[in-house]
């Protein structure tokens, strides 16, 4: 790309380089004149103290989220993969939206399958029951059987001595799943024509099978073996699992897997894998693993998409359930087991970021849609600010250049800010209505966070019908399901609030005008 010096108008856009510092963006004419959002915005990013007027694009661009703890030599997960202590302090800027992850969380990389282990606590907070059901399948169709052998997910646990008992929910989980094959191990609809042998019955065969089998293939297995002698490598733990796993194969057989003299004499195969045990009790998950990826890719090989999609960026998590103590698993009771799996899903941080993006003026960006380019591609704004570290998406040896900013048009502009708030606003009226508007707030959440479904609730109305503050609590209460408070944050909806009917008066107040 080529260099980015000053700041130059095109016929669409107000180009804007890397090394123009916050004071010059603030007083240059053709920004305040083109693109008002974002002058506005980079003047209260310097009366609020978030910028230097000597501070560049460039640190506006690399400005990473922040919270109350992210001063020197404070743990973070976002840095140091260290325990983030928000969940047991309050702090000022702290994210009403949940968390966005900064990485793969510990737990994940621990296990395995690469179970999305907080997905699927998350999902469970969520009281998405069947949803987290399918996720969990989705990786590690065997859970009640593998988990108790397993334990990584608990023991990388981010939280330390606090740790969360991931495993434990996982087992109870793989439970619920086990007493409704009805539901989970039901034969596929569809016929794939596949028929596909495994040579002697094996943990890693047995974990392929379900993959296998759901995706329409018919699966049989050469041979037998007794649970016992599969488990026999764990020693007491294998054997706590024996009927975790007779229940495993008896819901495979329901879905249509077929064993030794269950499959047709003289049946021919389209594939036979020997998908054999090995590495001792330490390398046979991992074995197992591998063996469930071989499986996914002979569905893919077969033109067979995955059959789930994975969750979206905003974490959700439980604002009370985090500062509990770890539970007494030890102690549990089959009648229990459900509130104290509940329960435990609710400690978890979901290894998000919690704070927020500070910055009025990145806001103004991402609210206008605004192109961010760098020395090797150009990036919407949208797609850059999708981390609370937006800069390490950048490749080795790629430089930020600068901006290119819409300019503005017919469009009005307005930035209010309250304390770490901001609230970014362009709209267009003709005709007496609102035709179009975008609104983004800053200091929300760890990213810019664009009001989707407020924006499509306001468009095209009438003006002379607006009621500011019902707008408001309109578009709060659309926002509302959307809210996870930490200790901190209680108070910020209603000022969001009071922004939204402010920023909704200046729209009537300039249309009337």
């Amino acid at each position: 790309m080529k260099e980015m010096t000053g700041i130059a108008l095109t016929e669409e856009v107000v180009a804007v380089g890397g090394g123009v510092t916050m004071g010059e963006l603030c007083a240059c004419e053709a920004v305040r004149a083109e693109a008002p959002a974002v002058a506005q915005a980079a003047a209260l990013d310097l009366l609020s103290g978030v910028f230097a007027a000597t501070d560049t694009v460039e640190q506006l661009l690399q400005r990473p989220a922040s919270c109350g703890f992210t001063q020197p030599g404070a743990a973070c997960l976002a840095s140091a993969g260290a325990v983030c202590p928000a969940g047991e302090q309050a702090a000022p800027g702290r994210s009403v939206f949940g968390g966005v992850r900064t990485g793969l969380p510990a737990c994940q990389s621990a296990c395995p399958f690469g179970v999305e282990v907080p997905a699927v606590l998350e999902l469970l907070r969520l009281g998405k029951l069947l949803e987290a059901q399918r996720t969990l399948l989705r990786d590690l169709p065997m859970a009640e059987v593998v988990c108790p052998l397993c334990g990584r997910c608990a023991r990388a646990c981010a939280r330390g001595e606090q740790a969360v008992a991931a495993d434990r929910v996982l087992k109870w989980l793989g439970g619920r799943i086990a007493q409704c094959p009805e539901v989970f191990f039901v034969p596929p609809a569809g016929d794939s024509e596949k028929w596909i042998a495994l040579q002697g019955v094996t943990l890693c065969g047995l974990a392929a099978a379900y993959c296998l089998r759901r995706m329409g293939h018919h699966v049989a297995f050469w041979g037998s073996a007794r649970p016992e002698e599969l488990l026999a490598p764990w020693g007491e733990a294998g054997r706590a699992s024996v009927e975790a796993l007779k229940t495993y194969l008896a819901n495979l057989r329901f879905m249509g897997v077929l064993f030794g003299k269950e499959v047709p004499a003289g049946r021919r195969f389209d594939l036979q894998l020997a998908l054999q045990d090995e590495g001792g009790s330490d390398g046979l998950l991992f074995c197992m693993a591998k063996s469930l990826q071989t499986a996914k890719k002979i569905n893919l090989d077969y033109g067979l998409k995955p059959y789930l999609e994975g969750q979206g960026p905003f974490c959700t998590f439980d604002s009370q359930g985090i500062e509990r103590p770890p539970a007494g698993w030890q102690d549990l009771s089959p009648a229990g087991q459900e509130g104290d799996a509940l329960q435990e899903a609710g400690r978890c941080l979901n290894c998000s970021c919690t704070g927020v993006c500070q910055s009025a003026a990145a806001t103004a960006l991402y609210m206008l849609e605004a192109t961010i380019v760098t020395s090797e591609r150009t990036l919407r704004a949208r797609d850059y600010y999708a981390s609370p570290r937006p800069f390490c998406q950048l490749k080795a040896g790629e430089r930020l250049l600068g901006a290119e900013i819409p300019r503005s048009g017919g469009y009005c502009c307005s930035c209010l800010q309250e304390g770490e708030l901001t609230l970014c606003c362009a709209f267009l009226t003709a005709g007496g209505r609102l035709r179009d508007v975008r609104l983004a707030f800053g200091g929300a959440a760890p990213l810019p966070v664009r009001l989707d479904g407020v924006e499509r609730m306001l468009k095209g109305r009438p003006l002379k019908d607006f009621d500011p503050a019902a707008e408001a609590r309109a578009a709060m209460a659309l926002l509302a399901p959307q809210f996870s408070l930490l200790k901190g944050s209680e108070g910020t909806p209603a000022r969001m609030a009071a922004l939204l009917k402010d920023c909704l008066a200046q729209i009537v107040q300039k249309a009337g005008a």
